[in-house]
């Protein structure tokens, strides 16, 4: 595998090489940058197919490989037909929703609020019309504690709800993902 600068998500096998994917996987990646495969289960995936723990091998390689960029970036293998390497460090919110079908793991330094849309209008363009001031008072107390000279606060359209409580003010109505990043922990 080529050590160019990767992005988030890249194919590694297309599905057409089905059964033979596990097969190419140990023929193919080889080299420092790659761990958590065992020579046991390299040779049995070279094996080939016919090989009776070849599936097996393959579940463990899929669940324990990863591929380590010599920029430091840590891949790890998904299988959805197509074999894809996969850094979620470098995936960006609606790549990971998507991708991870609506799961999101940010990264350290990260939280993540579920903000009533409205709220998150106030956070990102400075429009309070649409706040009472019950809300008004909640979301001063909360950007006291998320205050934007230590704080990077992005709206994402990709971590919203249909609708459920507000971790701001515990309301519910229908709302979207806030990320906080705390600049200290910032990469």
């Amino acid at each position: 595998m080529s050590n160019h600068k990767m992005g988030g998500i890249e194919i590694l096998f297309d599905g057409a090489s089905g059964i033979y994917i596990p097969q190419r996987f140990a023929e193919e990646c080889t080299g420092e940058g790659w761990r958590g495969v065992t020579d046991e289960d390299r040779a049995i995936l070279a094996a080939g197919p016919d090989h009776e723990h070849y599936w097996d091998a393959w579940s463990d390689v899929i669940d324990n490989a990863e591929f380590h960029s010599t920029d430091g970036a840590i891949y790890s293998l998904h299988q959805d037909d197509d074999v894809f390497i996969c850094c979620r460090d470098r995936m960006t919110v609606e790549e990971q929703v998507s991708f991870f079908d609506g799961e999101y793991d940010p990264p350290e330094g990260t939280e993540v609020f579920r903000v009533l849309e409205h709220f998150a209008e106030f956070i990102e363009y400075g429009d309070a019309s649409g706040l009472s001031d019950i809300e008004a008072r909640a979301i001063d107390a909360w950007l006291e504690r998320y205050p934007p000279a230590r704080y990077v606060v992005s709206v994402e359209s990709a971590l919203a709800e249909d609708f459920d409580e507000c971790d701001i003010c515990g309301m519910r109505g229908r709302l979207t993902g806030v990320l906080v990043v705390d600049m200290g922990h910032a990469k």
